[in-house]
């Protein structure tokens, strides 16, 4: 049965909304898309693969049927390009099922942003053949330099070039980081990002792994919230950031005090849209940190509140007890 003219007008907004987060999120210089009558074809340039010597840019484009996202809609047709595949028809069928399973958890839902989240983790899990002739110590010497991007990134040193991702260098220290579906509200972006932690290190380190990623930086405000018992300090640590959102910070500290969890940070990133949204901010911003708690299992003892909490910027700790 065909959809009505209102059904197709909501299914065509909802997938135009989700065109211009990825557009946020990625920037337009990186996002092209094409409208035809019969789809719309989104090309998304996800990153630099390292050949050797040289770098190749790994392209996502998927072609959106007019049905999309719809309950019921086929699976939208994707292309990979840029990938110099080891085993090439292993690999493939390894993506379009990975995809498949994507699309499957998310039947009736925008797909893209978890579509192109997927394959960058992914790609980084597979080997990539250099286009030179290379063996085995090429491969680790390109391993040990990646390596030490990461540790220059989190001393302050951080080369722009890095092509590491937050969640591989997070990983590098032994954290793991989750980016959360991005909300659009009035043309406005939200992003979550959550990790579990031990210290107050743990923290520092997170934040300094969200900055090598460019569309992050380049977020109008990146606020934050943790608390974490220090295991080094034994002491309890709570510290919030608005980043030039104002009382935000506090806010979702207060969120975090109220859900009763430690040992965690949360971030939201807020790519702005052009419309001022009032007081409203703090709802979506909050709701966009509690629903990637929940998606993590984030649980906690429900109103169990620790001192400075909230109230804007502010380090506060307690001894053990």
């Amino acid at each position: 049965m065909e959809a009505s003219l209102l059904e197709q007008e909501a299914i065509k907004v909802q997938r135009d909304e989700e065109i211009e987060s990825i557009k946020l999120i990625y920037t337009d210089d990186l996002v092209n898309v094409l409208n035809n009558p019969q789809d719309c074809v989104v090309e998304v340039k996800l990153g630099e693969a390292i050949d050797g010597e040289t770098s190749r840019t790994v392209t996502l484009t998927v072609y959106l049927p007019v049905s999309y996202p719809s309950p019921g809609a086929e699976m939208p047709f994707f292309e990979v390009r840029g990938v110099n595949w080891s085993n090439p028809k292993h690999d493939q069928i390894h993506i379009y099922e990975g995809m498949q399973e994507v699309f499957r958890q998310q039947a009736g839902e925008v797909v893209l942003f978890s579509w192109c989240e997927w394959l960058k983790e992914e790609l980084h899990l597979l080997p990539i053949t250099h286009s030179t002739a290379a063996n085995e110590q090429v491969e680790e010497q390109e391993t040990s330099r990646e390596r030490e991007k990461c540790d220059r990134a989190l001393d302050g040193t951080r080369s722009d070039d890095s092509a590491l991702t937050p969640q591989y260098a997070a990983r590098q220290h032994g954290l793991e980081l989750v980016h959360g579906f991005p909300l659009t509200e009035r043309k406005s972006t939200f992003q979550a990002h959550l990790a579990r932690i031990t210290s107050e290190r743990d923290a520092r380190t997170v934040l300094e792994c969200l900055k090598l990623d460019r569309k992050i930086q380049r977020a109008t405000h990146n606020m934050y919230a943790f608390r974490v018992f220090d295991v080094q300090k034994q002491a309890q640590v709570n510290d919030n950031d608005d980043d030039g959102e104002n009382a935000a910070g506090g806010k979702l500290a207060e969120l975090l005090a109220v859900m009763g969890v430690n040992n965690v940070i949360v971030v939201v990133s807020r790519w702005w849209g052009g419309h001022l949204l009032g007081p409203s901010r703090f709802r979506v911003i909050n709701n966009t940190a509690r629903q990637l708690l929940e998606q993590c299992g984030v649980r906690g003892r429900s109103g169990e509140k620790e001192g400075g909490g909230a109230g804007g910027k502010g380090l506060s700790a307690s001894g053990k007890r």
